[in-house]
This record gives structure tokens, C-alpha cells and sequence, in this order.
């Protein structure tokens, strides 16, 4: 069977509840899984003897329940620094797994280093829903909507093999 690479968000437990409901599944059809993540991924999969490759967590800063952009990138600088060296890292860990598939659940360094290698790759999200689907949006929402997309376009994957992109409601999608 296959052996799937499966990079998760850090932020929160979402990523991480999808991931391991997705594992579970992969695995009863055979094949073997290895998580890349960190933050609260991998303390989670940590505590499930899950093996996991770490990767530094860009974390989004709220205030008031709302983006604070400018703590979120002094908090992101040390690993948006590091990231090429992170990406290196990457390359070498999945060289030693030598997997079939990477799976991302929105995290950016892990399908770079698969990209590198030519690893075919899925982008498995609800973020997306952003950038991939078509609806209304009031005009006073629209600066920060243009923000979030090119956010969304730098961290998720420019040409996955395949986009599954989750959600609660059903717009159509822009390339279906």
C-alpha cells in the first residue's frame, strides 16, 4: 500500500480532528501514515504515540475576536525567517520516508519541500473555500477579503494534484 505524508495546521484542534479521522481511514485501507506538524497538532498526536516530524506553527493573532495583523507577523518573524531552512529540513525528512502522496491540511512548508521532491500532493482545507469558491460579499468587506486570499494563496499549495475544500455551506466552486 501507499505511504502518505499527512501535514497539519497547528493552530487549534480542526486540522488536527480532520487529520486524525482521515488517518484512521487510510490506515484500514493499508497504508502508512506519518504526520508532519507542530503547536497543538503535535502535542495531540503526541499523546496518541503518533510519530510526527515537526514544523514550526504560523500562529494568527486575535484581538477582540478579530486579525491583529501586525502581532501576527512580529509573532510569525522567527519562523517566516527560518522558513527556507525549514523547508530544507523537510526535503530531507520526507526523502527518508520516501512517501507515495503528501496530504496538507494548510500547512506551507511541508508541500514545498513535497513540491521539491515532486511528491504529488493533495490540499485537504476549509480555508480554501476563501479562494476557490464564488460568493457574495459586502463592499465593506472587501479590503479584507483581498488580505485573506493572498494569505490563503501564499500557505496553501498553487497546483495540488487534488483540492478537497470543507465546508458548512455549498457555493460553487471557480474551477470546478
Amino acid at each position: 500500500m501507499a505511504r502518505i505524508a499527512y501535514a497539519l495546521r497547528g493552530q487549534g484542534r480542526g486540522h488536527t480532528s480532520r487529520g486524525l479521522a482521515t488517518a484512521k481511514a487510510l490506515r484500514a485501507r493499508g497504508h502508512e501514515i506519518l504526520f508532519f506538524g507542530g503547536g497543538m497538532a503535535e502535542e495531540i498526536l503526541g499523546a496518541r504515540d503518533e510519530a510526527v516530524i515537526r514544523v514550526p506553527v504560523l500562529r494568527t493573532v486575535l484581538r477582540d475576536n478579530a486579525v491583529h495583523a501586525a502581532s501576527t507577523v512580529a509573532a510569525n518573524w522567527p519562523t517566516i525567517a527560518n522558513f527556507e531552512r525549514t523547508v530544507a529540513r523537510l526535503v530531507d525528512a520526507l526523502r527518508s520516508f520516501d512517501p507515495h502522496l503528501l496530504i496538507t491540511d494548510f500547512e506551507p512548508s511541508s508541500w514545498r519541500a513535497a513540491e521539491r521532491l515532486k511528491i504529488p500532493t493533495i490540499s485537504f482545507n476549509h480555508q480554501q473555500v476563501v479562494t476557490e469558491t464564488v460568493y457574495e460579499l459586502p463592499a465593506e468587506h472587501w479590503l479584507d477579503a483581498q488580505v485573506a486570499k493572498a494569505i490563503i494563496g501564499i500557505l496553501a499549495p498553487r497546483s495540488p494534484e487534488r483540492l478537497l475544500v470543507t465546508s458548512f455551506f455549498f457555493p460553487p466552486v471557480r474551477r470546478p
